[in-house]
């Protein structure tokens, strides 16, 4: 009886160091991933000179990790995605909560060059900010 106490207590060890193991691996393999917004900024600085602005996405409800935004006078970056100026479709912001959670607005950048190509910025839960923003940004690339 001794004995299987011990090989569960044995089990239960290892089941948990397999776990730990596993973690430790995704969280390295996340954190050489993941690059600071400041490295970002400065290799776009570094490739494409000084943006004419730079926003941060605020904090949000999902799970995505959305990307700086870097307007520059002839295209808008976020991480991988570029949209030039002239394959601008459409700029326009909507709330993506579902109706039982706070208002969560977001900017749209919609590429008419590629349909996939969609650049979101999420703006927090702030109205006004989230209808300015999108005036700046077509003011900037649609006129």
């Amino acid at each position: 009886m001794d004995q299987t106490i011990f090989f569960y207590y044995l089990a239960v060890i290892a089941i948990l160091l397999i776990v730990l193991l596993f973690t430790y691996r995704w969280i390295q393999k996340y954190n050489a991933n993941s690059k600071c917004a400041t490295e970002i900024i400065i290799d776009a600085v570094k490739e494409y000179n000084e943006p004419l602005d730079v926003i941060m996405p605020a904090f949000s409800t999902t799970l995505r990790n959305f990307a700086e935004v870097t307007l520059y006078p002839d295209f808008i970056i976020q991480g991988d995605l570029k949209i030039l100026r002239d394959d601008i479709e459409c700029v326009t912001f909507n709330n993506y909560a579902p109706a039982e959670m706070p208002n969560e607005y977001q900017v749209i950048i919609k590429s008419a060059a590629d349909p996939q190509t969609i650049i979101t910025i999420p703006v927090g839960d702030d109205l006004h900010y989230a209808a300015s923003l999108t005036e700046r940004i077509k003011e900037l690339y649609i006129v």
